[in-house]
């Protein structure tokens, strides 16, 4: 079987994390990085060889990469996901996959033309591919926590002063696009939407309290509406997402049944009030064998994500994780940032976009 030559495009903080993935495949090999500081990435290819670029055009042009994983800051994601298809290159990209709704539209066209000539693109959202999901997915499927009476979610995390001073595209809304939602709330959100669907409508108001530095938010409070979701979902899902300053990690869905009580802790851990359910779903919690280098709320499945990628390729099907469906996520997240500054419950898809703006401080400087 032809091995596939990634090349890994952007070499931040992610980037260890997709080449040890890259590792662990049997039929991947990692040919190339390329980053526009130099010393990052001869750092990060230390003790390899392979070939290095600063520009991604030059990188694209060679005929020793099959495939791009796509690791930069956000508004680049679609500039290089649209030259890597265009160069006939396979390309995985990192969520979100684009921070506009124009973004969205023109690398989902990139991807519909790239397809006609056999070209596969997907995205990274690997706690989709956690067992212990999977198993939750199927207990909803089978109702067996009852009536569902109330979904919500309740997501706490920490990124301080030193994180968004670590990099100069954070924190801004024309760079990262959004605050907490965008970059670390929205694998709960996806998950969120594996589990309940896509809403048909949104309504979301964002607050900056605690980081003076940025443009963005750190609370959000929001409601998903479904008219008829997935797995018998109530009308409302209320989110709550919170960079308290305190909390390390907490990306909690709970879901209350007539029958039980589920609270989804991430992709790896969960509680639950009925003890056989329990019981059940208990073989399929805990990590991965092997752990992904990064943070610790990467997880350990971007193995996963990428043997899936792979199998699309040399299967020649479309991967689990499609641009299309990274791309809804990803509208999603957009329509509770537009809600805030259309200042009205909007409908998903989105039909009009305001350009964000830099949201009032109100709250004590950290």
């Amino acid at each position: 079987m032809k091995r596939i030559r990634f090349a890994v495009l952007g070499c931040g903080v992610i980037a260890p994390t997709h080449i040890w993935a890259i590792d662990r495949i049997e039929n991947a090999e990692l040919t190339a990085l390329c980053d526009i500081d130099r010393q990052k990435m001869t750092a990060l290819a230390e003790g390899r060889d392979l070939f290095l670029f600063e520009d991604w055009k030059e990188m694209l042009a060679s005929p020793e990469v099959d495939a791009v994983a796509i690791c930069l800051p956000h508004y680049l994601h679609a500039p290089a996901l649209t030259d890597a298809l265009t160069a006939g290159k396979h390309v995985l990209c990192e969520k979100p996959m684009g921070i506009s709704l124009e973004q969205l539209r023109t690398m989902t066209t990139a991807a519909g033309e790239g397809r006609k000539r056999g070209l596969k693109t997907g995205g990274i959202f690997q706690h989709r591919f956690s067992p212990l999901v999977g198993e939750v997915n199927r207990l909803l499927e089978e109702g067996a926590l009852g009536t569902l009476e109330e979904v919500k979610v309740h997501f706490l995390c920490t990124r301080d002063r030193d994180y968004y001073g670590a990099d100069a595209w954070r924190g801004k809304w024309a760079t990262e696009g959004g605050g907490l939602i965008i970059n670390q709330a929205i694998h709960t959100i996806d998950l969120l939407i594996q589990l309940m669907g896509m809403p048909d409508r949104v309504q979301n108001t964002l607050y900056r309290e605690r980081l003076s530095m940025i443009e963005v938010e750190d609370r959000s409070e929001g409601i998903f509406f479904y008219d008829r979701g997935k797995n018998g979902c109530p009308p409302r899902v209320k989110l709550i997402l919170e960079n308290d300053l305190a909390t390390s990690w907490q990306p909690d869905i709970h879901i209350k049944g007539s029958r039980a009580t589920l609270v989804l802790k991430g992709s790896e851990e969960f509680v639950c009030s009925d003890p056989d359910l329990a019981g059940r779903l208990s073989p399929f919690a805990g990590e991965e064998q092997a752990k992904a280098p990064g943070k610790a709320c990467y997880g350990s499945l971007h193995g996963r994500n990428y043997e899936d990628f792979l199998e699309a390729i040399t299967a020649d099907r479309e991967p689990a994780v499609s641009l299309e469906s990274l791309a809804d996520s990803t509208e999603a997240v957009l329509a509770l940032y537009q809600s805030h500054f259309m200042q009205t419950t909007l409908p998903v898809p989105l039909t009009g976009w305001k350009k964000p703006i830099e949201l009032d401080f109100k709250g004590e400087i950290q």
